[in-house]
């Protein structure tokens, strides 16, 4: 079941994480960076929720879920980096 207050508050905080416009105080800020750097904008959605995601274990996206994360992130506008 789709929980849109939920999708928004992690599309929020992955914007926080990734620190385009200050600096990040987070105890995971490496490995979020990291994942990110390796994921690239149009990938970290699955890296950090997907089946094999960072965050698996607690919460796996389901295709519409990744979808609603990547709208409310505007990966379409961000610029591309990492691999993907």
């Amino acid at each position: 079941k789709q929980c849109p207050a939920l999708i928004e508050a992690l599309s929020a905080w992955m914007m926080h994480v990734r620190g385009d416009s200050h600096v990040v105080d987070d105890p995971m800020r490496d490995v979020l960076k990291a994942r990110w750097q390796e994921a690239g904008n149009a990938g970290i959605s699955q890296a950090l929720f997907g089946n094999d995601g960072l965050f698996s274990q607690y919460w796996q996206a389901a295709g519409a879920d990744v979808a609603m994360i990547d709208t409310h992130l505007g990966i379409s506008q961000l610029p591309r980096t990492g691999k993907a």
